[in-house]
């Protein structure tokens, strides 16, 4: 059993010095879990924790440059050529939707298919086609306007 008083040249109790840097551990081990624990919280709850719905397409139109699709928010998008056609992934929803327009006296056909993780447009025609691609900002949402080459 312990006793008070001097044993083997050491005290019962600390000393100051001791009490003071383990009161600043304890404050600094209690500060550092708060801060960890808010961030873990905010994270959890903040602003972009809740999932957005994926943009939608509003508009399809065609015109002499190509083809301008209309959506309420920006999308991302990919593109490929396959066999000629021009396919272009998008990250949106659309119903399925099809069309054609001449481009340089040529017709091509335009096709919007659902996908489970977007929606597919194709663009066929009688000779192989090239194009790019480019957002710009409209009144109301974006629009996706499509060139062809």
């Amino acid at each position: 059993m312990p006793r008070s008083g001097v044993d083997k040249g050491q005290h019962s109790t600390f000393d100051d010095a001791n009490l003071r840097r383990q009161r600043w551990k304890v404050w600094g081990s209690l500060i550092l879990s708060g801060l960890l624990l808010g961030l873990m919280l905010g994270r959890l709850f903040g602003p972009n924790s809740m999932p957005e719905e994926p943009p939608h397409l509003l508009t399809v139109s065609a015109d002499g440059r190509g083809l301008a699709l209309r959506f309420n928010r920006q999308a991302h998008v990919t593109a490929e050529q396959l066999n000629g056609a021009l396919i272009l992934h998008i990250a949106a929803q659309a119903a399925a939707q099809q069309g054609e327009w001449h481009w340089r006296k040529r017709p091509v056909r335009w096709r919007i298919q659902e996908q489970e993780n977007g929606v597919l447009l194709s663009l066929v025609s009688t000779q192989p086609l090239l194009g790019h691609w480019q957002w710009s900002k409209v009144e109301p949402g974006w629009q996706l306007l499509v060139e062809l080459q």
